[in-house]
């Protein structure tokens, strides 16, 4: 849990955007999606980052696992690529018995994803163009 914390807090240092874990033993019958949301707003997750912030939550008791995020992260998260994370990263490792490894894979691809899309943002094609100096 500790090597994850400071995993977590380096990332947001360089990234930017909050990504909460959190893991419960069960949704009590709620819709995973439903919970998730009502657990990140009664958390305030991303407000201390501009309203960026993301979510993993997983029920094992439940065999759920969902990716939220705000809507200050729309157009560089979709959940399309979270769904994929769900499926490609963390399920493998949960059906090998290994709820962190799955939770570490996921935290390692929303943050590269993010990094991915925020150099596209910050690509020198995109910068100004400079302006030639002139001599006096």
């Amino acid at each position: 849990k500790k090597q994850l914390e400071i995993k977590l807090n380096k990332l947001r240092a360089e990234v930017g955007p909050q990504l909460v874990v959190s893991t419960i033993k069960s949704l009590d019958g709620r819709d995973i999606q439903a919970f998730t949301d009502d657990w990140a707003n009664d958390r305030r997750v991303g407000e201390t980052t501009k309203g960026e912030g993301m979510v993993i939550l997983v029920a094992p008791t439940d065999k759920k696992v969902r990716i939220s995020y705000t809507n200050n992260l729309r157009g560089q998260l979709s959940d399309a690529y979270c769904s994929k994370v769900i499926k490609e990263k963390m399920l493998p490792s949960f059906r090998q018995g290994s709820m962190f490894n799955g939770i570490d894979a996921g935290v390692d691809a929303l943050y590269a994803e993010l990094r991915r899309v925020n150099a596209n943002l910050i690509s020198p094609s995109s910068a100004p163009a400079r302006q030639p100096a002139t001599g006096g």
